[in-house]
This record gives C-alpha cells, sequence and structure tokens, in this order.
C-alpha cells in the first residue's frame, strides 16, 4: 500500500522539477525579450507585449501549479490541479514564444510618405506644397527642413519624424 503512494510523490516532485523548468525558462526569455524592446526603443503598441503578458501568465501558472506540487507532497493525497496549472504554463509558454514574431520594431518612415503626408495635410493651404514642387530637404536628428518653391513663392515646412507631424510652416 505505501507503493503507490511513494510513486505519487515522485511524480510530484518531478511536476515541481517540470515546474523549475518552466519557470527558468519564461523568465530567461522575458529578460531577453524585455531588454531587446526596451534597446531597439520598440514603440509602445499592445501587440508588442502581447508576449511578454503571455511570459507573464506563465510563469504565475507555473508558480500556482509548483505551489499545488508542495502541498501534494505535503498532504500526500493527490492534486489533479497541480498538473493542470503546470500544463497551462506550458501552453502560454508557447502561446507567448509564438508570439514574439508578432513584435513590430519602430517602422522607418520614408521621404515618399513623408512628402506625401505634407501634400496631403497641406492641401487646403493652397500652397502646392507637392513633391514636384519640393526644391531642398535636410535633416537633423529627426528633424525635416523641406524648401518648396512654385508661382506663389518659397515655402519652409518643418516636420518631426519622433511626431509624424508637420511642426511648423514657413
Amino acid at each position: 500500500m505505501t507503493e503507490p503512494k511513494n510513486n505519487v510523490l515522485e511524480a510530484y516532485k518531478m511536476v515541481i522539477d517540470y515546474n523549475k523548468v518552466v519557470i527558468s525558462l519564461a523568465s530567461t526569455i522575458l529578460a531577453g525579450q524585455i531588454a531587446f524592446l526596451v534597446f531597439q526603443e520598440t514603440p509602445f503598441i499592445w501587440t508588442n507585449y502581447f508576449s511578454s503578458l503571455f511570459l507573464v501568465i506563465t510563469i504565475i501558472l507555473s508558480l500556482i501549479g509548483f505551489g499545488k506540487s508542495i502541498l501534494t507532497i505535503k498532504t500526500e493525497i493527490s492534486n489533479a490541479k497541480a498538473i493542470l496549472f503546470t500544463n497551462l504554463s506550458v501552453c502560454a509558454m508557447i502561446l507567448g514564444i509564438a508570439l514574439i514574431g508578432a513584435i513590430q520594431p519602430e517602422q522607418e518612415q520614408s521621404l515618399d510618405k513623408i512628402l506625401k503626408d505634407i501634400s496631403t495635410t497641406t492641401s487646403s493651404l493652397e500652397k502646392g506644397l507637392t513633391p514636384q514642387n519640393c526644391m531642398k530637404i535636410i535633416f537633423s536628428k529627426d528633424i525635416y527642413t523641406i524648401d518648396y518653391s512654385d508661382f506663389k513663392g518659397k515655402t519652409k515646412v518643418i516636420y518631426s519624424t519622433r511626431k509624424n507631424k508637420i511642426v511648423s510652416i514657413e
């Protein structure tokens, strides 16, 4: 009669070890991912952080499974929820790893897109700020200074790539 109890206790010791591995893997991946997001200055878009959220959920579920396994060893009463939480944590970790591919770094703005943006947002001004009338472009840090010239005169537009909008029109 003591043999089955020993088998159950040994099985739950293995579940504890398994949870340790899951917690270790998830926390290592999460730390690397956070470092990547910070150093790459990834924009705060919810889809960029779903993976991190699932890795945190992985750690929480695994800790619950870990705790329930310890409780099983202490009480010597099998607890199926320990296995359930352990399995759910692995599913969350797999989903978290798969969602790493959904991380989108900040999109570089092309000059064509900026010129088109300026043209469309200033069309009501009737200043002729079209790419065809662009005479000179200067880029410094995150600011484009764009000079336009048409039959009405010269216009200077200052565009911020950080704000993604026109800062001033002179």
